[in-house]
């Protein structure tokens, strides 16, 4: 059953960016609503700081000091063209 619930807490967030928007992107996933695709991108995050001296991101494999850090290798959430 919490397939189902992630699928429709993905979807709902999905659906969300959308209509406002902005664009997901994401490290890995492994649930996609149906009508949605994940691309590969060349596009990299950072984070520049934050107040914390420590940030704890997944997708930068860890501990960054200051909140300073930099995703590649990531996927672009889209609503699929066909």
């Amino acid at each position: 059953a919490s397939g189902v619930v992630d699928k429709l807490m993905i979807k709902h967030t999905l659906e969300k960016s959308v209509a406002m928007g902005v664009r997901v992107f994401v490290k890995s996933i492994e649930v996609l609503p149906d009508g949605y695709e994940a691309k590969t991108v060349k596009v990299d995050l950072f984070s520049n700081g934050g107040r914390a001296p420590l940030a704890y991101v997944d997708a930068a494999h860890g501990e960054k000091k200051g909140g300073q850090f930099k995703i590649s290798d990531i996927l672009e959430v889209v609503k699929s063209t066909g």
